[in-house]
């Protein structure tokens, strides 16, 4: 049986199920099972025939092989997947089928409103008695096969899993006590340090059992994947993505060959192709994680022999270990993508402003980098990892949104839309974790961009109307001459807009935040203790070097007469867990005060309304028409449908609905908060609401 939820005594039956030790091979698995006429091969985010698992094993142990596809988005509830998500589907699926029939078998397709079902209409069609697939670690599906085993067993249907999607089960990567890591540097130290390697690779089978001609499969067209309209708008992605196996090895081996030695130095520059953009062949299990990790690992050893390549190995392993974490997080903590990790930043008071929202999504907020990622974003449904950060902590921090607004943005319009990872992502910027800033750290954006688009190249890219700008002040416009601005043809407020939120009511607004956060508190958060450094980041330990460092990362509650959050002054992260100096270094610097931080007790309490409404009345730049409000409004004046479903955090959500997924009666899933149905994309986002008992509300195993 799948495991539940991480329980001790779900993670034995795992290890039992594994052979004790995590190391069993497919076959060694099965050869105590009994053989099968026909069985059924599930796939879902394993689409390939290379290193499969569950499809090794569905041919050593039946004579018949039926391979099939349910698409089931009614399932997913508020994350049906996006149109770009399913336009990569629909073609994964094509590539897939083709595999299939140069082994001698084809896919079946099936469209339905519960996989549970399609998979029992399979089965009296066919006369099945096994059912094999590949485990998911995403909440949703997680209650699913539970859901799916218990419905076959009971009409004596067998149903064997295995791991095909990470290197080491979740259950396999504990502490000396048998419980979850919560901070990403002992995970991975952790997975590093295991005491056997992954599972080996398994070769594509020569060939496969034909599946009989009267047994129907769905025309893609029946399916629902693409509209008409939906198609012809997502035209031009075939033209830069090659989707299938085939284009997933042949891109990957292109990296390792021309791209791997300069990761470590260019991985985080936007203005080139420096990433391997693999992400969306790795969601849908279009490459092997395990085949990825040899090779790499094979690659490091050969370098390494000759002293090439410096840290890029490690640095590329390393970011593959974050979605490994993402993963690992979702199976022991599966409320993480509705609700924070730490319980305290349940209790923010967001901006729940949908103008401000659309602003973001639209890519008009009037900082550059920001919108440029936001029409990236748009434009090709993929993001840089870098401007994933940059983006999300703007929409977290400068502009007070629940992050799950965001997340659910992202989810809608990434090819390579990952609930684990992204949601991980975001607990990350928006302070949820251990291992993460504080709430009060916020991204300088100035030195951000100068960082990592120093030419502006990306920006000029993505927003041509900046173009003619100088490298000084493309990231900052509203800085610009007037005369300047003329020559360059940009009229603010016009063809490009102000910003729609000072640095400094942003900073107001967190600090705000950050009091509130403080008071409602039983406990203080205990973040991370020592700084995280990244094998490959710029060493921050020149001090020298703090002053801009404090500048964008000082943390602004600090006061005795409520519970302290942690001060922590940090600089830029790595895939949004970022490296940090920490209190006890900044101890050794005596040029640097730790005096700057503001204390709540010295600034007049104020109301939010009252000082929104201060911000409203400060006086516009000069040629400007209309103050920050007004410039705001011009982008959405009006409130948006199925508001009350986005009130995130706890203070408020809709009573009325009720949630889609089913879970356990007890434990983490009971009063998650809203989750009926998938968001309108114009207005995306995702409630959470409080937990009902005291119990749920603490941080540990969910039961």
């Amino acid at each position: 049986m799948w495991p539940g939820h991480g329980s001790k005594a779900s993670q034995e039956a795992a290890r039992c199920e594994d052979g004790g030790n995590g190391f069993l091979s497919v076959t060694a698995r099965l050869s105590s099972a009994p053989k099968f006429d026909t069985s059924i091969l599930w796939f879902r985010r394993d689409l390939r025939v290379d290193d499969n698992p569950a499809l090794i094993a569905a041919i050593k142990s039946s004579s018949r092989v039926i391979p099939v596809y349910i698409f089931a988005p009614e399932e997913e509830g508020q994350f049906q997947p996006g149109r770009s998500s399913r336009w990569w589907l629909q073609h994964s699926l094509e590539a897939l089928s083709q595999d299939l029939q140069m082994l001698g078998s084809r896919l079946i397709l099936r469209r339905g409103t519960e996989s549970v079902q399609e998979l029992q209409n399979i089965i009296q069609e066919t006369g099945a008695t096994a059912l094999f697939y590949n485990h998911l670690y995403d909440p949703i599906s997680l209650v699913r096969d539970n859901e799916v085993k218990a419905e076959l067993l009971t009409n004596r249907i067998q149903c064997y899993s295995f791991n095909s999607e990470v290197l080491y089960e979740p259950w396999e990567v504990t502490d000396k006590n048998g419980g979850a890591f919560t901070t990403f540097a002992e995970f991975w130290d952790r997975v590093t340090h295991m005491p056997y390697p992954p599972q080996p690779l398994l070769s594509v089978p020569p060939c496969l059992p034909t599946v009989p001609l009267d047994l129907r499969s769905a025309p893609m067209e029946e399916m629902g994947l693409m509209s008409e309209e939906e198609e012809m708008s997502s035209e031009h992605l075939k033209f830069k993505w090659t989707v299938g196996s085939m284009g997933a090895m042949e891109k990957f081996d292109s990296f390792l060959g021309s791209k791997m030695k300069q990761f470590d130095r260019d991985r985080a520059k936007t203005d080139r192709e420096s990433t391997s953009k693999l992400s969306p062949h790795i969601h849908f299990g279009e490459i092997s994680v395990r085949r990825m990790h040899y090779m790499v690992k094979q690659l490091e050893w050969k370098w390494a022999a000759s002293k090439e390549g410096g840290t890029s190995c490690a640095d590329f392993l390393r970011q593959m270990g974050y979605r490994e974490y993402g993963r690992y997080l979702s199976f022991h903590f599966p409320f993480t993508h509705e609700r924070s990790l730490l319980e305290h930043l349940r209790a923010c008071p967001w901006n729940f402003d949908q103008s401000l929202f659309k602003a973001w999504r639209q890519g008009t907020t009037g900082y550059p980098l920001v919108d440029a990622g936001m029409l990236e974003l748009w434009s090709t449904g993929w993001l840089h990892n870098r401007l994933r950060v940059v983006c999300a902590s703007f929409l977290v921090k400068n502009l007070l949104l629940p992050w799950q607004w965001g997340l659910k943005h992202f989810w809608d319009n990434l090819l390579d839309a990952d609930v684990e990872s992204d949601a991980l992502g975001f607990q990350y910027v928006s302070g949820c974790l251990l291992d993460a800033h504080p709430f009060s750290y916020m991204h300088n954006l100035e030195i951000e961009a100068r960082r990592f688009d120093p030419s502006g190249n990306y920006v000029r890219r993505w927003l041509p109307v900046l173009s003619r700008l100088p490298s000084k002040y493309i990231h900052c416009p509203s800085e610009a001459p007037p005369a300047l601005l003329q020559d360059a043809g940009v009229e603010l407020g016009t063809n490009y807009p102000y910003p729609i939120v000072s640095i400094e009511k942003s900073r107001r607004q967190v600090q705000y935040a950050c009091e509130v956060i403080a008071k409602c508190c039983r406990d203080p958060p205990k973040y991370r203790k020592e700084p995280y450094y990244p094998p490959s980041d710029p060493k921050l330990a020149v001090h020298a070097n703090l002053s801009p460092i404090l500048d964008q990362g000082d943390s602004i509650c600090n006061s005795q007469d409520v519970p302290q959050l942690p001060l922590d002054f940090c600089d830029e992260s790595e895939n949004v867990a970022s490296n940090c100096v920490g209190a006890e270094e900044l101890q050794a610097v005596p040029e640097v005060s730790r005096t700057g931080s503001v204390t709540p007790g010295s600034v007049e309490r104020k109301s939010r309304q009252h000082m929104m409404a201060e911000d409203d009345a400060e006086q516009a730049p000069a040629g400007r028409s209309g103050g920050s409000r007004e410039c705001r409004d011009n982008t959405n004046t009006g409130t948006e449908t199925g508001t009350s479903l986005y009130l995130a955090g706890g203070l408020q959500h809709d009573q009325s609905v009720r949630p889609a997924t089913r879970g356990p009666s007890s434990g983490p899933w009971e009063g998650a908060g809203d989750t009926s149905g998938s968001c309108d994309r114009q207005s995306p986002g995702a409630s959470s609401g409080e937990p009902s008992t005291k119990k749920q509300r603490k941080l540990s195993h969910p039961e």
